[in-house]
């Protein structure tokens, strides 16, 4: 698989010869860097499909496609990240571990209440405007976007969590 790998991306970056280490480790980051950009473009083009088929009332081939390819890309980069175990961040002193843990709530937190937001104002603002349907604002929709957006920055959390690890010796 390695011999493969080096051929495609010798290919796909255009060199002939091995690299030396910093020039592997500068493709790998410029390779990296295109992955997340592409990434964050993947993810817009998919939604403004998405936008677009609901306004049109249709399903485009081309939207699934989008969200496969992004689909694919998610889980690959997490099934290699856990292979590897690259995602743990270990931590030697109590003290360390609380200031980490204290960031992952805090992130966890704000990860929520962007979620929340978003989804409160996908699902009750925009999706009615494309769908030609009226807004209306219920107690019971802002209750359920609360508690949702609580349980996704509590699996935030968790999974933040479980990336730290306190070593003891």
């Amino acid at each position: 698989m390695k011999q493969t790998e080096q051929k495609l991306l010798k290919r796909f970056v255009g060199f002939i010869d091995d690299r030396d280490e910093y020039q592997q480790k500068m493709i790998y980051k410029v390779l990296a860097d295109t992955n997340m950009i592409t990434f964050i473009l993947l993810t817009m083009s998919m939604m403004i499909s998405f936008i677009w088929d609901a306004w049109h009332h249709t399903i485009s081939l081309g939207t699934i496609f989008l969200f496969l390819i992004q689909q694919f890309n998610s889980y690959y980069i997490l099934l290699k990240t856990k292979k590897y175990d690259v995602v743990k961040t270990e931590v030697f002193d109590e003290e360390t571990y609380q200031k980490e843990l204290k960031k992952i709530k805090r992130g966890a937190i704000i990860a929520g209440i962007n979620w929340g937001i978003f989804m409160f104002g996908w699902m009750e603002f925009l999706f009615p405007l494309i769908l030609h349907e009226p807004i209306e604002l219920k107690w019971f929709n802002i209750g359920v976007w609360v508690v949702t957006s609580m349980m996704f920055g509590g699996s935030m959390y968790v999974v933040g969590k479980g990336k730290l690890k306190l070593v003891k010796e």
